[in-house]
């Protein structure tokens, strides 16, 4: 369990969370049910914790007043969190083009490791 203040959101992501009425109906049931699955994190160098997945539950969280979260601890660089970010959101509906284009590259990478460089998308 993690105060929600040691988490940071990685500023890498493809894809950001914008639906406030969603977010407070998510609020409402982790206020009503707590968190059912818990973030996926990694440490950073400076101690805090990078969240890998989990940004709405997070923003949630927050905004229900929870003063810790359930976190699972994953051993990953950079590279390998926008992996795990990105292979858990392919099935949610819209993932941006880019985002399934950086997923693709990010693959290709690991198979052959080559260096890709990701260009921040502006959405």
């Amino acid at each position: 369990m993690l105060k929600p203040s040691q988490i940071r959101i990685s500023t890498d992501k493809p894809q950001r969370f914008s639906d406030s009425g969603e977010l407070k109906a998510l609020a409402q049931s982790i206020s009503a049910n707590g968190i059912i699955e818990p973030l996926a994190v990694r440490r950073n160098e400076d101690g805090f914790y990078i969240l890998i997945s989990g940004e709405r539950r997070l923003k949630a969280a927050v905004m229900s007043g929870l003063r810790r979260v359930p976190c699972v601890l994953h051993k990953a660089d950079t590279r390998l969190s926008a992996l795990y970010y990105l292979t858990e959101n392919l099935q949610r509906s819209p993932i941006s083009y880019q985002g399934k284009l950086f997923h693709f590259l990010l693959c290709q990478s690991k198979q052959n490791t080559c260096k890709i460089k990701h260009a921040k998308s502006k959405q």
